[in-house]
């Protein structure tokens, strides 16, 4: 699991931010936030602590809420069937 280390690296922390409203539920204040994410250097990163960590509000990694939604639920999906798996591999 990520941590949060990458954070001190991302464009959000390290340029001027505060006309960009990360956590809008306007469709104009997302676009802007997902447009701004777009060069960062470390948006992967951030998009993967989103997903792990379960983050279901705002814009992380350049990907909106209802995107990201899907990708937790294909996350959650497949550490359950990787969980079993190794269930499965401990009781024979």
């Amino acid at each position: 699991m990520l941590n949060d280390s990458f954070m001190d690296f991302a464009k959000c922390r390290i340029t001027d931010s505060s006309n960009i409203d990360f956590f809008s539920d306007h469709y104009t204040g997302s676009y802007n936030a997902v447009k701004f994410c777009q060069d960062c250097s470390v948006k992967e990163e951030c998009l993967q602590y989103a997903i792990q960590n379960e983050i279901y509000h705002g814009i992380w990694g350049g990907v909106s809420q209802n995107s990201r939604k899907k990708m937790i639920r294909q996350y959650l999906k497949s550490n359950r069937s990787l969980n079993q798996t190794k269930h499965q591999r401990l009781c024979s």
